[in-house]
This record gives structure tokens, sequence and C-alpha cells, in this order.
């Protein structure tokens, strides 16, 4: 067994981006009946949506909490118990905290704790809802998770919202979300002002979400439900035991994967053994498609869903989300299906915030994966015409603009009511102070980059049909000549793109799974210990602080037994 190293990648710690802010604004829990309460438009406790009220006890951690010996989690990260308000008038577009004819629901009770990793630094927080029961919340279908999101560095507050509105528009799913006033109960029980949310469906698998075909260790067929992530290991969480060889370094981005679904404890070895065996594992078969199979194009979507595949790229690139492609980035595959992309996910720091706020180039150039699915011919064919397509309906300047101006609106008039609008006073932002200017300065320029890059993406997107070679496609393998069409060697696209792109049809999206039980599904006759749920010490990473280190299980690079105790540092 090879020595299992952590890399100082590992032991980087996002820098903290704590802002100043006004004092938090305290909400009295009764008022004066004397008073003449001022109309909703002026009242700094009434809002254009919805306002969630949460009590947790005790009260959440606080940075200075005290660290449990490691591996452990955070403890900033513990969780609490809580019940939680939702407020929202029956039929005034206003709804007021203090007001008694606003409709609220009863306590629901609930778990919450903190969520993010840098964004813990932030003094606006983000949330983690845990119900033990699936649970509806405001318009949004039954489920047990749901986030808090705390737009901070994003002063337009609609990043989020915005992108899962888009890829919703593929005819994917993407988290549903709503704008909300939140409020949380200090010991006393007085609500305090936090800001205005985004609250989010979490990505889960269940029907009402992406809907993934029941995966248990009872069954014979182990090929779905299956759900996986790129990002930084985390104490408690199950990341597939894959053969880190020259394929999986090269295609899958040299990272253990975090299993998504099914739950790490439900997983027999045999389920285990059969994700990550090299010669039938989809995940890694995949990966030797792309090194060796680059001139058989038709094969690749016996590997993965090409369309899923496409509206990623296209929603990734057209958001300028620096993290879409190696973090944050979400793969599924159902059951006799191909893998599939998506749902998008953490979007803070797209549509000009991150790195690339005015990128002249195509992201997918860092990832050699992606590089090589845009040199297959079917990829580049549907690319091309499917954003051709969503340009002129769902995703064209008309319709998003629209969306982004209806979406600011109750957001504006409501922040009409503050001197200092990123300021934490009840009815303003509660944003970083980096953001610059007023909020409608902030919606212009989500406005303008979203234009911008679309616009530089029309002229450049018939440019995806290339004479290939390897620095374009990468050097491994043989490829083909050209990515017009089955024959590598046409090269007809590179004069006439339109006869190529204009006849191609898109695939069907997979409906979701509902979740149920087969009738026709073979179950084995006798579950032994190789069928039974068990832990893999392989599987189970050991932890994560963010002051102290980071501890994961090792890496294997064939068939052995993992030590059941922390990796050195080095």
């Amino acid at each position: 067994m090879r020595p299992c190293l952590v890399t100082a990648a590992f032991l980087s710690v996002a820098s903290a981006l704590v802002h100043a802010t006004t004092p938090l604004s305290t909400s009295p829990v009764a008022v004066n009946a004397t008073a003449v309460a001022p109309p909703p438009s002026l009242d700094p406790q009434c809002y254009l949506m919805p306002i969630l009220v949460l009590h947790p006890s005790p009260p959440l951690p606080t940075l200075d909490c005290v660290q449990p010996p490691l591996p452990s989690e955070d403890c900033i990260k513990a969780t609490v118990s809580a019940t939680l308000r939702v407020l929202q008038h029956p039929t005034d577009e206003w709804t007021c905290l203090h007001d008694p004819t606003t409709s609220t629901t009863a306590n629901m009770s609930l778990r919450v704790r903190y969520r993010g990793d840098s964004s813990l630094r932030f003094t606006k927080h983000q949330y983690l809802l845990m119900f033990d029961v699936p649970t509806p919340l405001l318009v949004m279908p039954a489920d047990t998770n749901w986030a808090l999101h705390g737009p901070f560095i994003d002063g337009s507050m609609m990043r989020n919202h915005l992108a899962h509105w888009l890829y919703r528009g593929t005819g994917r799913y993407s988290p549903r979300s709503q704008h909300v006033a939140l409020y949380i109960a200090d010991p006393n029980g007085v609500p305090i002002y936090h800001g205005y949310y985004l609250l989010l469906e979490t990505i889960s698998y269940g029907p009402n979400r992406v809907g993934l075909a029941l995966n248990v260790a009872a069954d014979s067929d182990h090929s779905g439900g299956w759900a996986w992530q790129y990002n930084p290991l985390k104490y408690g969480t199950y990341s597939p035991n894959v053969v880190l060889d020259m394929y999986h370094g090269k295609f899958g981005m040299g990272a253990r994967p975090l299993l998504m679904y099914p739950p790490g404890p439900t997983l027999s070895q045999r389920m285990r053994d059969e994700f990550v065996n090299v010669s039938t594992g989809f995940l890694p078969q995949y990966y030797r498609y792309l090194w060796h199979n680059m001139t058989s194009p038709l094969a690749l979507k016996q590997h993965i869903d090409v369309g899923s595949f496409v509206d990623y790229f296209l929603h990734t690139e057209w958001s300028l989300n620096q993290d879409a492609y190696a973090k944050s980035a979400y793969f599924f595959k159902d059951r006799q299906r191909p893998i599939e992309a998506g749902p998008v996910w953490d979007l803070n720091l797209a549509y000009g915030l991150g790195s690339h706020a005015h990128a002249d180039t195509w992201l997918y150039l860092a990832h050699p994966a992606w590089r090589r699915l845009v040199c297959n011919f079917e990829f580049a064919n549907l690319a091309i015409a499917r954003w051709k397509a969503l340009r002129q309906s769902v995703w064209s300047d008309m319709a998003v603009v629209t969306f982004v101006q209806a979406s600011a609106s109750p957001l504006q008039r409501n922040l009409a009511k503050c001197n200092d609008w990123m300021s934490r006073q009840d009815s303003c932002a509660s944003v970083s102070r980096s953001n610059q200017g007023t909020y409608v300065d902030q919606v212009s320029f989500l406005q303008a980059i979203l234009l911008e890059r679309a616009n530089w993406m029309d002229i450049r997107m018939e440019q995806l049909y290339q004479k290939l070679d390897g620095a374009i496609c990468g050097t491994v393998g043989d490829l083909p000549a050209f990515n017009c069409a089955e024959d590598g060697n046409d090269s007809g696209c590179l004069t006439s793109p339109a006869a190529y792109y204009s006849n191609v049809r898109f695939p069907p999206i997979r409906p979701p799974d509902d979740g149920t039980k087969k009738t026709d599904m073979q179950q084995l006759e006798q579950a032994s210990a190789y069928d039974s749920p068990s832990i893999d010490p392989c599987w189970l990473a050991m932890g994560q602080s963010v002051t102290a280190g980071v501890w994961v299980l090792p890496e294997r690079t064939q068939r052995d037994v993992c030590v059941q105790q922390p990796c050195d540092i080095v």
C-alpha cells in the first residue's frame, strides 16, 4: 500500500471575508395598541415577500465555540433544535412581522445548522434546515432538507435565483427558490432581523427533486441511482475509493468524488466494488473511453447523457461560474441509464463576480474531460443547435431581462426604506461593504454581464467546430481530424456550419423516477455479508477542521485494505 498523503491543498483554508455592519436590528414582540402604525410601504418590518422566523434552542454556535477533539466536525457546524414560523399575508402584497392578520404556519419543529465553508466567516451566515419528515415550504413541494442562502458578496441578491431559473428553462431539474426576509430569535425570544435570504431546495434525489431510482443492497441491479459531487472531503462524508490511475488523473480531475446518493451507510460491499471496478464501473469506463475511443464518437452516449452535459456546459459558460467544472460539480446516474451532469449549484461567484468576471475565452479549456467532449461531433453539433434554440426562447435577451427586472422589483421597493441599503437594519440588504454603488447599480451590472457574455457566445458558438489536434483535445489516444460528423475526416462544418447543426435532434430529457420500489426488480435470494449494508473505512472521510487541518483515508492504487487511522499530514 502506498503512503497516505494529504497535500497542502487540503490544508488551505479560505480567507475570512468579514465586513463591518451596523448593529443588529431587534424587533419588538408587541406593538403599542394606541400607536398609529405606519403604512406597510414605510414600515421597515413589512416586506414584499414571506417572512421566516427561526427560533433555535439552544442558540446556534459562535466563532469562538470549543472544538471537540479531532477528527470531528467543525464546532461551528453543530446542529441545534429549532422551530420555524412562515408568515405571509393571505391577500395583501405586504407581509408585516407584527400584523395579527398575517397568515402564519404553526411552529414547525426541525433542526438547523450553519452551512458553507469560506462563508462561515461572513457576518451573514448560510443555514441548513432539516426536517424529520418531508415538509413543503411556501409553494415548493415537500422534502426534508432546505437551504437558507444569504447573499453577501452578491449585492444583487439574485445570482443563485437567476441561475436555477435559467437551468430549469432547459427542462431539467434545478432547485426552486424564493426570496424571504429572515428573523432569528435571540435567547430571550426577540426576533432579530438577519437580511434577505433565498429559501432554496438543496440538491437531493427524491421524487420532488432530481428523482432517482431506489438503490438498495438487497437488489440485484445496482446500476442506479447513484449521485456524487466534487468538493473537498468533509468529516463523516462518504467518498468512493476510486483507483487513482492515469485515466482518473487525466479526466477525473485526480479527485475523489463525494457520494451524494445512496446514503453511505446503506451500501453493501458489492455496491462499492461495482462502483470502483476499473473493468465494469461506469466512471472508470467513461474515462477510458475518453482516452482510447475518440475515433468511435457514437459510443459516447453509452457512457453519458450527452444532452445533459450539453445543457450543463452551456449554462456554465454563460454564467462564468469558476467552480462549476471542478468544484460544486454534481453528477448522477439513474438505473440502466448513462451518467448525467447537474444540477447546477453554488453560483455566488458567477455572472461577473469571480476570477473570470469578463473572460474573453471558454472556461472549459482548462478541463481535459470537457475539452474531449467538445471534440466529439455529437456534442459539438448539439451544443451549437441547443444554444441557438434556447437563445430564441427561454434564454433570449428579452426573457432574461424580464426575469431579472421582475425579481429585483420587490427587493428594490423594500430597500427604498433604507438610508443605508447595505446595512442590517430591518428591510435593508445585509450585504458586504465590498459592493459598490446603489442596489440599482448592482442589478444593472448583473444584467449587463448576462447580455455581454451571451453576445460573446452568440458570435463564437459555431467556432466550436474545429480542426482537431492534441493542443485542442489533449495529446492522449487517437483523434478524429474534425468534429463535424461521424466521419472524422469530414471538414464541411468549417465552411457550412448550419448544414451540420440544423438537422440534429436534441435527446429527450429523462423523467424523474418516483422513488417507489419497482415490482419487477429482482432481489437477492439470500443476503450474505457481502450483500448487506456495511461500512468500509476506505470510503469514510475521517474529518476536516477549518482551523486544524484535514484527515482523509488512504487513496488506493489497487485493491487493498485501508488503515483505520488519520493520514499523515505533509
